[in-house]
């Protein structure tokens, strides 16, 4: 998701920006292929290894505390999503729609903090910060059109490096495996 994300805003980034080569929406596939091969790759190497499941995990208190989290999600992702359609109205008839990404990168930013802490995972919670400060900072930028393509592509490179730490922290092998482990573990207790 990080990576289709970041791919989304590369690619609106480079849009809003007059006189874009057609080579540079070549250079955005670069990152998102290379962020989807090491996914699958790590998709594949935690099919191989089973021991990623807590000992001792009751399935139906599993099932429980999954279902608990996905409400959780739930509850966030409706509340970026119902922040996300009343900013844009706003702006919208505002006569400034272009501030509609400013505000959309500030929301996704802000809901990441607290997936942070459900999913047990503090990089969602760095990227909710970065994201929420580009958001800021762009507002320094007089230049909306600049203001987009700047913002688009420092969104972009958030969600890039959020997923390849997410990917490379909790599903690679070694000492990285290990601390997912831990992870889980912590997450069901």
């Amino acid at each position: 998701m990080l990576t289709c994300a970041g791919a989304a805003w590369a690619i609106a980034a480079l849009a809003n920006r007059p006189g874009t080569p057609a080579w540079s929406y070549g250079v955005v596939a670069l990152p998102v292929l290379a962020l989807l091969s090491f996914g699958v790759r790590c998709l594949l190497m935690i099919r191989r290894d089973d021991g990623l499941r807590p000992p001792g995990l009751n399935v139906i208190e599993g099932a429980q505390r999954g279902r608990r989290v996905g409400v959780l999600f739930g509850a966030v992702f409706a509340a970026e999503i119902a922040l996300i359609a009343v900013a844009a109205i706003v702006l919208s008839h505002a006569g400034r729609p272009l501030l509609i990404p400013v505000a959309v990168v500030a929301i996704v930013g802000v809901h990441f903090v607290p997936l942070a802490r459900l999913f047990h995972i503090p990089v969602y919670g760095a990227a909710g910060w970065l994201l929420l400060t580009a958001s800021l900072v762009s507002l320094l930028i007089v230049d909306e059109r600049l203001r987009v393509f700047i913002l688009g592509l420092a969104a972009a490179v958030v969600l890039w490096a959020s997923a390849a730490v997410v990917l490379a922290l909790h599903t690679g092998g070694g000492r990285a495996q290990r601390h997912s482990r831990r992870n889980l573990e912590h997450q069901w207790r």
